[in-house]
């Protein structure tokens, strides 16, 4: 892998000069490129792992939380349920500890999106609501689209309907406005599956037409896949 020789070649500059924060970054990255491209989740770990042994004897909390929320993220796509649940929490306790608030909203969304997908929707919404209440506090100035995802997640599992299209439509415009097609494509799909559910069939047709086209104008497999599902449930 071309990314990861020169990491590889910094981490053992690094030791070689003993300079822990750059041998943190180093297996950190290779970390990320295994697990996020080569999908190599066992060498990935042991490069994680080696990073937060490191980073714990420095004062770079910040680097602490990016590795433990990377932890979890790889216990998550390995199914381990509760090993995800215990290096989010942990991720999020820094950052509550030190005010990282982006952060923590960040986090939040992930752990929130666990408890959802593995159907503890009383724990999602507890979660979900937490960043709805701090955003409210600040008046949603500069919500990044994920958040705004993730709190249309909170109102729909609450069952506000109305409240949460909004919020979905509002993060919509964002991922337009960054031409992030592949999440454009997604919320659509979740507008539809959501409006066939509260029985808004003109609507949930609207949505998944929608999501269909930019996932076929910018080859978006799983999100092809998952709209014309949106479709062919409509349909039947």
């Amino acid at each position: 892998n071309f990314a990861e020789k020169p990491s590889e070649i910094a981490k053992k500059l690094s030791e070689k000069a003993k300079d822990t924060a750059n041998i943190v970054e180093a297996h950190f990255n290779i970390g990320q490129i295994n697990v996020n491209y080569s999908l190599d989740y066992k060498n990935g770990i042991k490069h994680l792992l080696e990073a937060l042994k490191l980073v714990r004897t420095t004062d770079r909390r910040k680097s602490e939380m990016s590795i433990l929320n990377l932890i979890g993220y790889v216990h998550n796509r390995q199914g381990n349920f509760g090993k995800a649940i215990e290096y989010y929490r942990k991720a999020i306790a820094i950052a509550q500890k030190h005010n990282y608030e982006s952060e923590y909203l960040y986090y939040c969304s992930n752990i929130g999106d666990l408890y959802e997908i593995n159907g503890m929707t009383d724990s999602a919404i507890v979660y979900y609501g937490k960043i709805y209440e701090i955003e409210e506090e600040h008046h949603f100035m500069h919500t990044n689209p994920i958040i705004l995802f993730s709190i249309g997640k909170y109102f729909q599992l609450k069952n506000e309907s109305e409240l949460a299209i909004r919020y979905y439509n509002e993060a919509l415009k964002k991922f337009e406005n960054e031409k992030n097609h592949r999440w454009e494509s997604y919320t659509y799909n979740i507008l539809s599956d959501f409006t066939l559910k509260i029985k808004n069939y003109d609507k949930a047709l609207e949505y998944a037409k929608k999501g269909l086209a930019l996932a076929e104008k910018y080859e978006l497999v799983k999100e092809k896949a998952d709209n014309h599902l949106s479709l062919s449930n409509i349909y039947s």
